[in-house]
């Protein structure tokens, strides 16, 4: 986690002082760092919130496990089923978000 607010505290750090022009209607507006990394920092940390606090049970022996950020990134899935490995029984299946 800490290398996560570490990461976002350097891209918002070098961002400080740059900005973009934005043409929008045939106008061009100056766009201010903030306008562009809020919204971004926002969205990751919510969505790295919302992964990590998943967990996940096994059909087979009832387990629940949580995975780490990279495997949930990689493996396959669809609604709230994901294809990994139990780390107990070693079974390969699709299995529900608890």
């Amino acid at each position: 986690m800490k290398k996560i607010f570490l990461s976002i505290f350097t891209i918002i750090s070098f961002l400080f002082l740059t900005g973009c022009k934005v043409n929008w209607f045939n106008k061009t507006y100056y766009a201010p760092w903030y306008f562009i990394a809020i919204p971004i920092s926002i969205v990751i940390i919510i969505a790295y919130i919302y992964i990590i606090k998943g967990t996940y049970v096994c059909p087979e022996c009832g387990t629940e496990f949580k995975l780490k950020w990279y495997q949930l990134s990689a493996c396959v899935h669809v609604n709230n089923k994901r294809l990994v490995r139990c780390p107990n029984c070693n079974k390969k299946g699709f299995f529900k978000r608890k």
